[in-house]
């Protein structure tokens, strides 16, 4: 019998050479040849390497009958070490760079193992994983025949008593092979310029190193160059943007890298390069740019014809050498005439279908939480992409500087103040109520709500939640709800599906235990209460998953709903508003403290929505808005960060400043809205309602949307109709603030809500003299300055900031907002007065 020499492959990587050199022994027989290779097993994980913990005792009596190396090294990735394993060539030379399903990785010029032994006249076989593609010629030989019917465990190969059935089969599948080979490595190029498409993303087609991890370093290597085969679908002006890898890294190009951590320590990151700039070559153009070192991307912009064409792509250091890097590359085909795209746009949206809606509310998301707002130490790819490809609002306002109020304007087109209602949480809505999801369920709409509710309950004050709860959100025009009955700091902390709770047990009911109560017996809230019982039903809502849930309850949503059926879905995430919680896989992302890890999840689930959009097929035929409910909460980690989470705007949630109600607002409706474009005139989500009607082809029937207008060429022409509302009203939770053009009036001194209270209270929040503020009526304390005027007046125009009171050298404006003011708002209720 022949000597068998095992090659433990998981421990050393033999060349190929020494697999087929001369006998051991002098005129011996060659030797049989067993190689055992596992996969991704570490350095560490064996006891003959010193685990303590593992027992592999097979692996060490190899150990102890052979030799073991320590210092022996294979490709950091499963296919090229088994590309290399298989033709004793260097991964950067074999082809085997990475897996391409159904394409030929190894180059056909170069033997395999398998085909010298086969010639040498071994018997050749392979058991497990392949990972080196499945066409032919490389792929394992047949060796073997099974019959399933007899033998369903394969344990007896019976090629050697079949040979008939061996060439009846390979006759089929040569027959195949002659079929297909001729394409297997034709020209396969990317489809760019297809305006029905989104921007296209290409994924590098060579990675730089065999070294680079999926971290995006950036190192000096061997192979310089990425090459894309593109197919232009139409000619025109086209964008290239070089990113590095992978697209939610974020991280800019001259970014240093980390070490990684091994299992038996840490191995070195080794020398970074910056990027001082880019190369690009599509067709006959060479272009070059330069990039600086805050910059997260190379831009090109050139002209390209129709057809198909060749683009290579380089990184370059500091004096034009070519450095190695894992990236990616964006293409988007630019619009070259704005009126024409308007008109085209337009024209493409007179079809019979309406749209479908998405209307995204975050809670309590700062004008600067987003990245396409000046964030840079929070990263939203998700949503910046959906600004990319819509519109971005820049003067866009919650009518008001907390949740409730604001909720209930964008589903009813009315202030909170004009609600009819008793002021406790009994639903907010009157019976009879035009309501956005009534109106849209009458015109034939599937209508959904997920997330945050916060609208009430009942009609007798604090709902009873071991009871139906209703009339509520399927009374005012929902036909299911699944969420959260308030915020999620708030109790109960459970989640209610239509009228009931989720995991409810009669024999275990829910007891909800009042804010006084929770200080008498020494327990711990967020002052509002808690809730408690009702084991099954806490459980059922995990306080960091709620967002995820509700993102892939939307998910389920859209996968369900019939093409022939237009959809509106309100999505109502729990993010970022307090208490801060997001998860484990979110920890750590941001560079703003948990407050930016749990924007960052938000962004995450409001992409797993739009996947879902495009998973279902029903990304073109959306109008998705993506806004919050109020301005943000500051606070002290992101400050301390560097990030201001309202931006430059003055003031906090609760406040009538800037800071309390302005908020994003991006819109995305393909073939309708034009990419990337801004929106910079006033819009109030009191008009949310009409606006999206008109959308919808929905006519307001009377007394719908008493104090709200549609604005709907404020997304489909941003940047050329002039603003339609010139006045608006917000309210914080110590004043209201009045708009008119480039006016702000306040007619209290004070932030209007509870960053700067007069008289002063409490504290809430992060106070003024931690916030980084300045206004001329505010101390560094955060205490009123003597002598300051007991209104405001700003003209936000030249002073966004909100730094400088006019309010001493514009009497004759104060005045007139004082008095229009007057008008607008409701009269206080006398004693005795109905």
């Amino acid at each position: 019998m022949k000597p068998t020499l095992p090659l433990l492959t998981a421990l050393l990587f033999s060349p190929l050479a020494a697999l087929h050199a001369e006998p051991l022994v002098a005129g011996a027989a060659p030797p049989n040849v067993l190689i055992v290779m596992t996969d991704d097993q570490g350095y560490g994980e064996l006891s003959a390497h010193g685990n303590p913990v593992l027992k592999t005792p097979n692996l060490d009596r190899l150990r102890g009958e052979s030799v073991r190396f320590t210092d022996f090294h294979v490709a950091p990735m499963c296919t090229p070490t088994r590309g290399q394993w298989m033709t004793g060539v260097d991964a950067l030379r074999n082809g085997a760079m990475n897996v391409s399903s159904g394409r030929t990785l190894l180059r056909r010029d170069l033997p395999t193992m398998p085909q010298i032994f086969s010639a040498a006249g071994y018997a050749t076989g392979i058991f497990g994983k392949w990972h080196l593609g499945d066409t032919l010629p490389y792929r394992p030989e047949d060796r073997e025949l099974y019959n399933l019917n007899a033998d369903p465990m394969q344990e007896r190969n019976v090629i050697a008593q079949h040979p008939d059935v061996v060439a009846k089969m390979r006759s089929h599948l040569d027959a195949w092979w002659a079929g297909v080979k001729g394409v297997c490595n034709e020209f396969q190029p990317s489809v760019i310029g297809d305006d029905r498409q989104n921007p296209v993303t290409l994924t590098a087609c060579e990675w730089a190193d065999v070294f680079v991890d999926q971290q995006a370093q950036v190192r000096r290597g061997e192979r310089k160059n990425g090459v894309w085969h593109l197919e232009v679908a139409r000619a025109g002006n086209y964008a290239f943007e070089l990113r590095r890898f992978p697209a939610e890294s974020g991280l800019l190009l001259s970014a240093a890298v980390a070490e990684t951590r091994a299992t038996d320590g840490v191995l070195g990151a080794g020398p970074a390069f910056d990027v001082a700039g880019a190369r690009l070559r599509v067709g006959d153009q060479v272009l070059e740019v330069r990039t600086g070192a805050n910059d997260a991307s190379a831009r090109f912009t050139l002209a390209l014809p129709a057809g198909r064409t060749t683009m290579q792509t380089w990184l370059l250091d500091a004096v034009g050498h070519e450095i190695a890097g894992a990236y990616y590359v964006t293409v988007e085909r630019l619009n070259k005439d704005a009126a024409k795209t308007t008109r085209e746009a337009t024209s493409s949206a007179d079809s019979n279908q309406r749209p479908n809606i998405v209307l995204i509310v975050a809670d309590d998301l700062g004008y600067g939480d987003v990245g396409c707002y000046g964030s840079t130490k929070i990263r939203t790819p998700r949503m910046d992409r959906l600004a990319a490809d819509g519109v971005r609002f820049t003067d866009a306002h919650s009518t008001a500087a907390v949740c409730n109020p604001s909720r209930y304007a964008i589903l009813a087109g009315t202030y909170l103040h004009h609600a009819k209602r008793a002021n406790d949480y009994s639903l907010y809505f009157h019976d009879g109520q035009i309501t956005l999801p009534s109106l849209l369920q009458s015109a034939g709409y599937r209508t959904a709500a997920l997330g945050k509710w916060h609208n009430g309950f009942g009609r007798k004050g604090d709902p009873d939640y071991n009871a139906e709860l209703r009339p509520g959100p399927l009374e005012i025009g929902f036909d299911s709800f699944f969420g959260t009955p308030r915020t999620h700091n708030e109790p109960p902390w459970v989640f209610v599906e239509n009228h009931r709770i989720v995991g409810w047990d009669p024999a275990d009911p829910i007891r909800i235990i009042s804010h006084d109560e929770v200080l008498r017996r020494g327990l711990k809230d967020y002052g509002w209460g808690i809730s408690e019982g009702a084991a099954n039903a806490h459980a059922a809502r995990p306080d960091e998953r709620i967002d995820l849930i509700i993102a892939e309850k939307a998910a389920a949503f859209l996968s369900r709903s019939p093409k022939a059926t237009p959809f509106f879905l309100y999505i109502a995430f729990a993010a970022p508003h307090s208490p801060v919680n997001p998860a484990p896989e979110f920890r750590g992302r941001s560079q703003a403290g948990i407050y930016g890890d749990y924007v960052e999840q938000l962004d995450h689930c409001i992409g797993r929505v739009l996947d879902a959009l495009d998973a279902c097929g029903a990304a073109r035929d959306t109008l998705v808005l993506v806004t919050s409910d109020n301005g943000a909460v500051c606070t002290r980690g992101a400050i301390a960060a560097g990030h201001r989470s309202n931006g430059v705007l003055l003031g906090q949630k609760t406040d009538a400043w800037e800071g309390g109600h302005r908020v994003p607002l991006i819109a995305r409706w393909p073939g309708r809205i034009p990419a990337g474009s801004e929106r910079k005139a006033l819009f109030t989500q009191i008009d949310i309602l009409a606006t999206l009607s008109e959308a919808a082809r929905v006519e307001l029937p009377p007394g719908a949307s008493p104090d709200g207008m549609s604005d709907l060429a404020a997304f489909t022409d941003p940047g050329r109709v002039p603003a339609k509302r010139t006045e608006a009203l917000f309210q914080g939770t110590g004043s209201y603030a009045l708009r008119q053009g480039d006016w702000l009036y306040i007619p209290k001194q004070g932030s209007g809500g509870m960053t700067v209270q007069v008289p002063p209270r409490a504290p809430w929040g992060l106070p003024y003299a931690e916030m980084n503020q300045r206004n001329s009526d505010i101390d560094p304390q955060g205490k009123v300055q003597p002598g300051a005027t007991t209104a405001q007046l700003y003209n936000l125009r030249d002073d966004l900031s909100q730094t400088t009171n006019r309010f001493r050298d514009q009497p004759a404006t104060a005045k007139r907002l004082a008095a229009r003011m007057e008008q607008l708002l409701p009269k206080p209720k006398r004693p005795g007065k109905p």
